[in-house]
């Protein structure tokens, strides 16, 4: 996977992809007690990896399937060149 977004907007674009994934997803205990630690940190990302890829899918089906037909309306409404003026 790799991701075209300049470091500004890789944020809002994460936080969307886990908003999305943690409203498709039942919800998952609360964290708790969470501190400034690797291991806090490694044990909180557990709890956030799966809503995060799943709204990450999710929204790259919705924008693709978008994408897709934008480009089949403007395909289709697009007036063909005539050969006798090439």
């Amino acid at each position: 996977m790799v991701w075209f977004t300049n470091p500004l907007t890789v944020v809002p674009l994460l936080y969307a992809g886990w908003f999305v994934g943690s409203t498709i997803l039942p919800p998952t205990p609360e964290l708790q007690g969470l501190t400034l630690s690797l291991n806090s940190i490694a044990t909180a990302g557990t709890h956030v990896w799966p809503a995060l890829l799943t709204g990450c899918l999710a929204c790259a089906i919705v924008t693709s399937g978008i994408g897709y037909l934008g480009v089949l309306f403007v395909m289709r409404n697009t007036p063909e060149k005539s050969d006798a003026l090439a």
